[in-house]
């Protein structure tokens, strides 16, 4: 077992133990101070996906369908991947020079991760169905995930490639940063808070149901409007997972383990 949690990496707990506070390092800013705002950039992302609906179905017969509105979409989204990957590999040990990231760097954090295991499928947009935006990374070594190759494609020879930038490859781009964030942040990659409210509520899923008695200036839910839901996450061994009463730690001078990657 764990007993200090990695810099902006979700584990589930060994025990999941009422009145002990566990989930609370996910919002201390010294995990991620950026949290909210990667948040809320997720949700501009998704409603100007949803918004393209009107004019396109989700349908798998669309899915081919490509435009050069869905080129800056793709591009978008790539673009706040890298910048989540790279905030996580900062936030740990890994020896090289920022500049120089590429998804092959990216593509170590995996082991940490497991974003290969993620399953979602969408109960409302037929074309969706069931994704695994990580599933190419499943093996030790690097392989190139289908739709990030549409976006390096299409961004250094758009004239050629604009084809690539297709709806599949918007909506599987997508469904993969999702993941990250819920990599990182568990459920609370859903909400927005302007204050520690994890200390009210000692279980994610039990946020909602206890809304009603905290303040609603304190959290906004921003959506998850595509309707995301896990089918499959990954398989965790108790040696994986963490193990720790956030409410001492977080007393700690260094309350977070830096991966060493």
């Amino acid at each position: 077992m764990i007993n200090k949690p990695y810099y902006r990496i979700y584990r589930p707990f060994y025990l999941n133990s009422e009145g002990i506070q566990q989930w609370s390092y996910i919002e201390d800013t010294r995990n991620c101070a950026s949290k909210n705002q990667l948040i809320r950039v997720y949700q501009i992302i998704e409603s100007e996906v949803i918004n393209f609906f009107q004019y396109v179905e989700p349908n798998t017969k669309n899915e081919d369908t490509f435009s050069l509105h869905l080129y800056h979409l793709l591009v978008k989204i790539c673009i706040e991947i890298e910048n989540n990957f790279k905030g996580i590999i900062q936030a740990n040990d890994y020896n090289k020079n920022p500049s120089k990231y590429d998804i092959t760097d990216y593509f170590k954090l995996n082991k940490y991760l497991k974003l290969n295991e993620y399953r979602t499928n969408n109960c409302y947009y037929s074309l969706i169905g069931t994704e695994a935006p990580y599933e190419e990374w499943h093996t030790t070594s690097y392989k190139p995930l289908t739709w990030y190759q549409a976006y390096n494609n299409v961004k250094h020879n758009r004239e050629t490639n604009l084809h690539v930038a297709n709806l599949k490859n918007v909506l599987s781009a997508l469904t993969g940063l999702y993941v990250l964030l819920y990599a990182q942040f568990y459920s609370y990659a859903d909400c927005i808070t302007s204050k520690n409210i994890l200390t009210m509520t000692p279980e994610p899923t039990k946020i909602r149901s206890t809304i009603s008695n905290i303040d609603r200036s304190m959290i906004v839910f921003p959506g998850n409007l595509m309707g995301y839901n896990f089918t499959a996450q990954p398989n965790w061994t108790d040696d994986e997972k963490y193990s720790f009463d956030w409410s001492i730690l977080s007393k700690d001078v260094s309350p977070f383990e830096k991966l060493s990657i």
